[in-house]
């Protein structure tokens, strides 16, 4: 299902459930391998994806076409997609699209991959979504930038510039592409060791960057690839890219209203497996030290 709008809202699913996909990167197999083991019922549940469809696996075209044939399928736009189609009559674009898994759309013509292009449009940079208990979801590929409210998502214009190449997360709508503020953040060493001798600017960064997202009680994320190829959590921040499309790497499904996820990777170079096929318990957050936790006690501000 095509979004055609920068962002949307999604109503609670009141007829079957609601999953949400990291990147899939061209591996349909995997996709499909998961949603056969949650018994996925196309005429009442959804399958929302993080963006990043397509480039590295073989399924690219098939996943884009997926999207606009399928009601019950909707995706945000990811890095890959603003890359593909930001390749488009620009040469520098197009090489760096392709030296990043672009190499699929070999096999079209140049009037295929335009008509192709034009599905990107219809991805939005970020959504919400209601759960059935009263529960609110945001839903952006890479993260919301860490000076802005989650409502300036909501407000972005149609005809915002939208970064094919990575600019450093320097706009609002760049940062849903390609931020890594907050996960790096995250993944910082902190401990009450590390926070003594940071300066308060530092300590004060590291507070936006994980002070939980006013007005949802969740925000889930894909993008990074997570090392353990885990789900990991801080705040109410989750990020559930476990790397499919590399070596080793997984494909991360998760039911938000449930709180649990299932993974499919392969077992050699074809065989799909799903790990647990009961699925796990999405991970805890983070515990941070109070001067992340409780950013006045940093003396940085709020």
């Amino acid at each position: 299902m095509l979004i055609n709008s920068l962002f949307h809202a999604m109503e609670a699913n009141l007829r079957g459930r609601d999953f949400v996909v990291g990147d899939v990167h061209g591996h349909a197999a995997l996709l499909d391998a998961l949603l056969d083991v949650v018994k996925f019922d196309p005429a009442a549940d959804r399958l929302i994806g993080l963006g990043d469809l397509v480039d590295r696996g073989p399924d690219s075209q098939a996943l884009l076409e997926r999207l606009r044939t399928q009601p019950w399928f909707s995706s945000v736009r990811g890095n890959h997609e603003a890359m593909f189609q930001g390749s488009i009559g620009d040469w520098a674009v197009e090489r760096v699209w392709r030296r990043n898994g672009g190499k699929w759309a070999d096999r079209m013509s140049a009037a295929e991959i335009r008509a192709l292009a034009t599905i990107v449009d219809g991805m939005p940079l970020s959504m919400t979504l209601d759960l059935a208990d009263g529960r609110k979801v945001g839903l952006v590929h890479a993260e919301l930038h860490v000076n802005h409210p989650w409502e300036a998502l909501a407000g972005l214009r149609p005809d915002t510039e939208i970064d094919p190449i990575d600019d450093f997360s320097s706009t609002i709508a760049s940062a849903t592409l390609w931020g890594r503020t907050r996960i790096r953040s995250w993944a910082s060493a902190i401990t009450p060791a590390v926070l003594a001798v940071l300066p308060p600017a530092r300590i004060f960064g590291l507070c936006k960057a994980l002070t939980p997202i006013a007005g949802l009680d969740l925000v889930i994320h894909g993008h990074s690839v997570l090392a353990n190829h885990r789900p990991a959590s801080c705040g109410n921040l989750l990020w559930i890219d476990t790397g499919s499309g590399y070596d080793d790497g997984r494909l991360t499904l998760v039911e938000p209203l449930i709180g649990r996820y299932w993974q499919s990777t392969y077992r050699g170079k074809e065989s799909v497996v799903v790990l647990r096929r009961e699925g796990r318990l999405l991970p805890a957050p983070s515990t941070l030290p109070d001067s992340i936790s409780n950013p006045q006690s940093s003396g940085g501000g709020s």
